[in-house]
C-alpha cells in the first residue's frame, strides 16, 4: 500500500585529456575556495531568512470532519458522529447493509460494515484508500472453504492464519495513520452497535449465570468464554452454542454441513465442541466483531429467534 531512478554516464576521454581536466577542476576548486574565504564574513552578517511558519490545520464545524491531505491529522466536529454520521449509519443498517461477518459472497462484501464506513468518509476525504479494509482483503484473499477430508482443527488453523495475515497489515496502518484509523474504528463501533440493536442484542452484553450446566461438566475458562460471547449460562447453553456455531460457520465459509464439518448438537462439551468454542471465541475477540453480531447475521434473527426491529420512523 517506490520507484527507482537509474541513469548512465558515458565519459569519452582522449589521450592526455585526463591531466588537462585535472588542472581545470583544480583551478575551479581554488577559485571557489577563494570566493568562500573573502565572502564568509559578509555572509555572517546577513540576516537569516525568516522561517516559514506552518499554517495551522483548519478547525471543522460541529457537523464536519477534517482530514489533512497526508491523512495524518484528523479533527472530528463535536456533532459529526452523532448528528451527521449516525443517522446515515442507521439508514444503511435498516436497509440490510453494514454486515459485520465477511464471507466470499460479493453480495456480502458489497454491503459490509467496511463499505458503509467508507461511504461515510468519501464526502470528506480520499484517505480511505491509504488504509487496509477487511472486505477488500477478503475480496483479494478469499476466506478458506472446507475441503474433503479436512479436519476441524486443521480448518480452524487456516481461518486463524487468514485473520492474522490481515491483522499484520492493520497493525502497520495503525502505526502510520493512528488518527485516521481511530475515526474508522469509531464509525465501525457505531455501525456494530446499531446492527446489534436492530437484532435485539445489547451491545457489550456479557452473559449471566441463570442456571448450572451439568452435562459433561464445564470449566471456568469455558464458562467465561461463553459469557463473554453473550451467552447466559443455563442447562442447555452448550446445545444453543452448538446450533448457532454450525449456522454461523455455514454462512461464513460455506460447505460446512456438506463436508461434514458441523459439530454434534447434543449439549455435551466434548473435545470437538471445546475446539469450536475456543475458535469462536478467538474469531470474535480478535476480529473485533461480537459473536452475537455473527449469529444475528447468519440467522437473521435475535435472541430466541426474535425478528429484527422495524426501521425507525424518525
Amino acid at each position: 500500500m517506490p520507484d527507482a531512478l537509474t541513469y548512465n554516464r558515458k565519459e569519452n576521454q582522449e589521450e592526455g585529456g585526463g591531466k588537462t581536466a585535472m588542472y581545470v577542476v583544480g583551478g575551479l576548486a581554488v577559485a571557489a575556495l577563494a570566493y568562500w574565504y573573502f565572502t564568509r564574513e559578509a555572509k555572517a552578517d546577513e540576516p537569516k531568512a525568516l522561517e516559514e511558519e506552518e499554517e495551522p490545520e483548519p478547525e471543522p464545524g460541529a457537523d464536519e470532519l477534517y482530514v489533512s491531505p497526508d491523512c495524518k491529522v484528523v479533527k472530528v466536529g463535536s456533532n459529526w458522529i452523532e448528528g451527521w454520521a449516525a443517522p446515515r449509519i442507521t439508514q444503511a443498517v435498516y436497509a440490510g447493509r453494514g454486515l459485520p461477518l465477511l464471507s466470499n459472497s460479493p453480495a456480502v462484501l458489497n454491503n459490509s460494515m467496511n463499505a458503509v464506513v467508507r461511504e461515510l468518509l468519501q464526502p470528506w476525504t480520499d484517505c480511505a484508500v491509504k488504509v487496509p479494509w477487511a472486505d477488500w482483503y477478503v475480496a483479494e484473499h478469499p476466506v478458506p472453504v472446507p475441503q474433503e477430508g479436512q479436519g476441524n482443527a486443521q480448518f480452524y488453523q487456516l481461518m486463524d492464519n487468514h485473520r492474522d495475515a490481515f491483522v499484520t497489515q492493520l497493525v502497520a496502518s495503525l502505526q502510520q495513520y493512528p488518527q485516521f484509523n481511530g475515526v474508522v474504528q469509531d464509525l465501525s463501533t457505531v455501525t456494530l452497535n446499531v446492527f446489534l440493536d436492530r437484532y435485539n442484542f445489547i451491545p457489550g452484553y456479557v452473559g449471566i449465570e441463570e442456571d448450572a450446566y451439568t452435562e459433561s461438566g464445564m470449566s471456568t475458562a469455558q464458562n467465561n468464554m461463553l459469557r463473554s460471547m453473550g451467552y447466559n449460562i443455563h442447562a442447555s447453553v452448550v446445545e444453543l452454542f452448538q446450533v448457532e456455531f454450525n449456522i454461523v460457520m455455514d454462512a461464513w465459509v460455506g460447505k460446512w454441513y456438506e463436508m461434514g464439518m458441523d459439530i454434534p448438537v447434543d449439549n455435551k462439551l466434548d473435545n470437538k465442541t471445546d475446539d469450536a468454542l475456543q475458535f469462536a471465541h478467538r474469531a470474535s475477540s480478535q476480529s473485533g466483531v461480537p459473536w452475537a453480531a455473527m449469529v444475528a447475521q447468519a440467522t437473521e434473527a435475535g435472541p430466541g429467534g426474535l425478528p429484527p426491529k422495524e426501521a425507525p420512523t424518525s
